[in-house]
C-alpha cells in the first residue's frame, strides 16, 4: 500500500514514515529501502506504541508543512470517502514589492522572488504582473534597467513593471488594487502599509529592520569572532538589516577581544582612492549620516567611550564616516536600541553568558543575530533563545544569503518571511479540490433522523472515545 501511495504523490510532496503497523510487525528493512530509492521518503524511525505516534504528530513542527499533507488522508473517513487528487496554485493578479535602497536588486522580496517565481508560472494560464517601488536614490536607474534585462530575456510585456517614485508613489499602488504588498523600510511606513493592507484584506509582508546582537561566550574563537564583528557592522558601510548592532562579550575574553578589535580595525582602507581594495566605503544619504552621527554624539554625552573613529573621515571628501568602536554603551543610548544602519562597533562587557542572552532580547527588533562559541551545542540553544528571525552561530547573519531558509522578522522587525519554499508560496493561494470517489446517496443527507444521530455518536464513539484503536485511528 506504502508503495503504491509513493508512486501518486506529487513530485513536490513528501512521504515521512514514523511508526510500526496496528499488529506491530516491524517493517523497518523494508521502509529504509524505500528510503533510500525514492527520493520523497523520509525515514525518521519507529515509534513503538500508539501514544508516541501521537505525541510526535502533535509536537514535531514538519507536520504543519503544506508539502507533507498534500495528497495524503489526515483521518481514516477521509482515506475512504475523499479523494483529494489535486491542490491548485491560485497565483494573485498583481503584486506590489517596495524595496530599499541598500540592495536594490538583491532583497528577495524584491527580484530575486520574482526570478523564482516567474520561472514556475503559465504565462498563458495566470497573466499576473509585478508592480516594484523604490526610494528617490540613483540607484533606481538599476531597478529600472532590470525591466529592460526581463523583457530582453523573454517575458511578456507588462509582467514586470518598475516604477520610480516616493512614499506618495508606493501609498498610491498600495491602495490601488494589488492583491499582495512585499515592503521593505522603516517601522513607521510598515505600520501604515499595514493598516493599509488591513482594509482592503490583503495580505503583506514586512521586513522593517533590525538592531542585531552578537555574543561572544568565553570558549569562542576570539579571532575569527573579531573577524566576524568587524564585517558582520560595517559590510556595506553596515547599510544592510541584518548587521550587528550591538555586540556582548563575557568578562572573562572582553580585554582580550577588545584589544583584537582594535588591532584589526588598524588596517581597514577607507576612500576611492584604493579601488577594488576598499573595506568600509560611504555612507549613502546625507539623512542617514545625520542619524549616525547623532546616535554616536548621544552615546558620547551618556558616558560611553570612542575608542576608534566616532567621526566623518576628515581626509575624504563625500559622506564618508571612519570605522568605528565604543565600549561602556548599555541600552539607555539611542545607539543600542535604534537601528543606525553605519559602520560602528559597540561592545559591551557582561557577567554572563545568560545577561549577553537577556540584553539581546531586551530589544524591539528581532531580525537576526549570531552567537560565537567553539560548542556548537551551546551555541544552538543561545541561538534558538534570542528572540529573533534567524541566528548564526560562529559567522555572521548569513541565513539571508541561503535561497532555502525562509527569511523574516520578529517584532518590529517584520510580518511574514521571504525566501525559500515558504516565500514563494506566499505568492500564492493554494487551493484544495476534493472530489468524492463513489458518487451514490449522499451520506449524512437530508432528512436526518434520531437513528442516524444514534448511529453517527456510536461511531465517534468507537474512532475516538471508547477504545484503543479508536483513539489511536483519530
Amino acid at each position: 500500500q506504502i508503495i503504491n501511495m509513493i508512486t501518486t504523490l506529487p513530485d513536490d510532496c513528501k512521504m515521512i514514515i514514523a511508526g510500526k503497523d496496528i499488529s506491530g510487525t516491524d517493517y523497518s528493512d523494508q521502509f529504509y529501502q524505500l528510503a533510500r530509492t525514492h527520493d520523497n521518503v523520509e525515514m525518521i524511525g519507529f515509534l513503538e506504541t500508539p501514544e508516541e505516534v501521537g505525541n510526535f504528530f502533535q509536537s514535531i513542527d514538519v507536520f504543519l508543512y503544506p508539502s507533507v499533507r498534500e495528497g495524503l488522508p489526515i483521518t481514516l473517513l477521509e482515506s475512504i470517502y475523499y479523494h483529494v487528487p489535486f491542490l491548485t496554485t491560485n497565483v494573485p493578479g498583481c503584486i506590489d514589492l517596495s524595496n530599499r535602497f541598500s540592495f536594490p536588486a538583491h532583497d528577495p522580496e524584491d527580484f530575486g522572488d520574482q526570478t523564482n517565481h516567474l520561472n514556475l508560472e503559465n504565462w498563458g494560464q495566470y497573466t499576473p504582473h509585478w508592480d516594484a517601488i523604490s526610494k528617490e536614490f540613483s540607484i533606481q536607474i538599476v531597478q529600472k534597467q532590470f525591466e529592460d534585462i526581463f523583457r530582453e530575456a523573454g517575458l511578456p510585456e507588462g509582467v514586470l513593471q518598475v516604477l520610480l517614485g516616493d512614499g506618495e508613489t508606493g501609498a498610491a499602488i498600495v491602495s490601488g488594487g494589488v492583491d499582495k504588498v512585499s515592503f521593505t523600510g522603516s517601522v513607521a511606513t510598515g505600520k501604515k502599509v499595514a493598516v493599509a493592507a488591513a482594509e482592503q484584506l490583503i495580505p503583506c509582508t514586512l521586513e522593517l529592520g533590525g538592531n542585531d546582537a552578537m555574543i561572544v561566550c568565553a570558549d569562542a574563537d576570539l579571532d575569527r569572532a573579531a573577524d566576524g564583528a568587524w564585517v558582520g557592522s560595517c559590510m556595506n558601510t553596515g547599510h544592510y538589516c541584518c548587521g550587528t548592532e550591538r555586540i556582548y562579550v563575557v568578562k572573562e575574553i572582553y580585554d582580550e577581544f577588545l584589544s583584537l578589535i582594535l588591532e584589526k580595525g588598524k588596517g581597514l582602507r577607507q576612500g576611492p582612492q584604493h579601488g577594488w581594495d576598499e573595506d568600509v566605503g560611504a555612507v549613502f544619504w546625507d539623512r542617514q549620516m545625520a542619524i549616525i552621527e547623532a546616535h554616536v554624539e548621544d552615546a558620547r554625552a551618556k558616558g560611553a567611550n570612542i575608542l576608534m573613529g566616532g567621526r566623518r573621515n576628515p581626509d575624504l571628501d563625500g559622506l564618508y564616516y571612519e570605522p568605528t568602536v565604543i565600549t561602556e554603551v548599555e541600552n539607555s543610548m539611542d545607539i543600542m536600541i535604534l537601528e543606525t544602519f553605519g559602520p560602528i562597533l559597540c561592545i559591551q562587557k557582561v557577567e554572563s553568558e545568560e545577561e549577553a542572552l537577556r540584553l539581546a532580547n531586551d530589544s524591539e527588533f528581532g531580525l537576526n543575530g549570531n552567537v560565537w562559541t567553539e560548542d556548537k551545542t551551546k551555541g544552538y540553544e543561545l541561538a534558538r533563545a534570542i528572540d529573533t528571525g534567524a541566528c548564526s552561530v560562529n559567522d555572521m547573519a548569513v541565513s539571508y544569503g541561503i535561497p532555502a531558509a525562509p527569511f523574516g522578522g520578529k517584532k518590529n522587525s517584520g510580518l511574514g518571511q521571504v525566501n525559500g519554499k515558504k516565500g514563494l508560496r506566499g505568492y500564492c493561494h493554494e487551493m484544495p479540490i476534493v472530489i468524492d470517489r463513489f458518487g451514490g446517496k449522499m451520506q449524512n443527507g437530508y432528512p436526518y433522523s434520531a437513528k442516524s444521530a444514534e448511529g453517527m455518536k456510536k461511531l465517534m464513539d468507537f474512532l475516538w472515545l471508547k477504545t484503543p484503536i479508536g483513539k489511536w485511528l483519530s
